[in-house]
């Protein structure tokens, strides 16, 4: 209904607590900024083109007008340090940086011979000693080596096309049916007359549908014509612990089947990532696992090998913006358990719902917490009648100050805290009333659609 979802169309304000960028990876939020700055416009979309500090991490080059996600900035009025990464071009496969690193190595095989040629004329040994050599691949395994094994064959290269060019980003199979999921922002240029084609690990190439898409979760499901494809499960989002080890898969630059790895180095980041009103709010994790521009879409995988988040956005340095992002130990990615059920609702109906409680919200208003409009937008009031907030007794002009214990920085950061809950959810909020005076209220969260 359009009354429902004005309160969850909050957009990206100027109000954010940390700056991302996307990944074909998308952004995240800063610390909470200080209050006394004033945010932007009341409606969710009403102000495209915010400088965020998130980048969204497919490869650059996708000419999908979402090449770069952006996230909002800090109240501080600075540009936002994560922005979305714009979507790489995909490189030939015989690419250059391949190539000069097999010169690379030529040459210093050549220096090195000479070296050991001059060494050996001077030594005084009477016969020369041979060493045998130890044959690559006989070290010990590790967690990350088996993890790799076993996801390697599951995650996908996906490359998008459009008569605006060609862009990448990353993704894996979900079901053995050929359901594979992704970031929204990877296929975006692909939804009205693109293309979508993905590469599995052993070379194999097969054209692919899109199931539906999700862009303010910033997930998406294709689906290919083949059976008995290796899936990786989804683990329990809720259970990952800070300094847990990780590891991430996917295409950063184009670079299919590429691994890194590192810990979770914090949780319930709140991440806003894109541009041009189309916007998307992550309450993320964030991993100091090497994330670049193509890993969008790719699986961040736990030590037993199961996803518990979906790659999706980077942070770039303040005064980087404008320039490509790459990895600075700051990646951010979409807790499983929001994947999984966002991509079940797209593959059951090819649509899907998110939480909302029936506001508008003022997005100019700079204190602290998140204000209901005083008065309404056209023919929707600022308390929508009927719904979750107006049964719950807040009323026009009323803060919310917090959510399940949770302080609300703005709007923007309200939205991200609701949507990090499922339909059917009870929230206590805490609402501080024109007087001043504060009262908490049980809402029951209702879906969008």
């Amino acid at each position: 209904m359009a009354e429902q979802r004005r309160d969850e169309d909050v957009e990206r304000d100027d109000t954010s607590p940390i700056p991302l960028e996307h990944t074909s990876v998308f952004q995240t939020y800063a610390p909470p900024p200080p209050s006394g700055t004033p945010a932007q416009g009341p409606s969710a979309y009403d102000t495209p083109g915010h400088h965020s500090t998130f980048a969204a991490l497919s490869s650059p080059g996708a000419p999908s007008g979402h090449a770069t996600q952006t996230a909002a900035p800090s109240r501080t009025g600075g540009a936002s340090a994560y922005r979305a990464a714009p979507p790489r071009r995909r490189p030939r496969r015989s690419g250059g940086v391949l190539v000069g690193a097999l010169l690379l190595g030529t040459a210093g095989g050549g220096a090195m011979g000479y070296v050991a040629g001059q060494t050996a004329q001077q030594s005084q040994e009477a016969e020369p000693r041979v060493v045998a050599a130890v044959p690559a691949g006989n070290g010990p395994t590790t967690p990350v080596t088996a993890i790799a094994q076993h996801a390697l064959p599951s995650v996908v290269f996906i490359s998008v096309g459009t008569e605006g060019g060609e862009g990448v980003g990353s993704g894996f199979v979900i079901r053995e049916d050929g359901y594979i999921v992704t970031n929204s922002h990877v296929v975006e240029g692909a939804v009205d007359d693109g293309t979508v084609q993905v590469t599995f690990s052993d070379g194999a190439d097969m054209e692919a549908e899109i199931v539906g898409q999700d862009v303010e979760y910033d997930i998406a499901v294709l689906k290919v014509d083949q059976e008995g494809l290796p899936a990786l499960a989804f683990g329990d989002s809720d259970s990952v612990l800070v300094g847990s080890s990780v590891v991430a898969v996917g295409a950063p630059l184009g670079l299919d089947n590429t691994v890194t790895s590192g810990i979770v180095s914090a949780l319930g980041r709140p991440v806003i990532a894109g541009g041009g009103g189309s916007m998307s709010y992550i309450n993320a994790i964030q991993t100091d696992a090497a994330i670049n521009p193509g890993n969008s879409g790719g699986p961040l995988l736990d030590l037993n090998g199961t996803v518990i988040g979906v790659n999706s956005a980077i942070a770039q340095i303040p005064g980087e913006i404008g320039g490509q992002a790459g990895s600075i130990g700051l990646g951010f990615a979409i807790p499983s358990n929001q994947v999984e059920h966002t991509a079940t609702q797209l593959i059951e109906t090819g649509t899907s719902n998110h939480p909302i409680i029936g506001v508008m919200l003022d997005m100019s208003y700079s204190g602290v917490g998140a204000k209901v409009l005083e008065e309404g937008a056209g023919e929707t009031e600022p308390v929508v009648p009927g719904g979750p907030a107006d049964g719950a007794g807040i009323t026009a002009g009323e803060v919310i100050l917090a959510v399940d214990g949770e302080e609300i920085q703005h709007g923007s950061h309200l939205v991200i805290v609701l949507r990090s809950h499922a339909v059917g959810d009870q929230v206590e909020v805490l609402v501080q009333g024109a007087d001043g005076s504060e009262r908490t209220v049980t809402v029951t969260l209702q879906g969008s659609q």
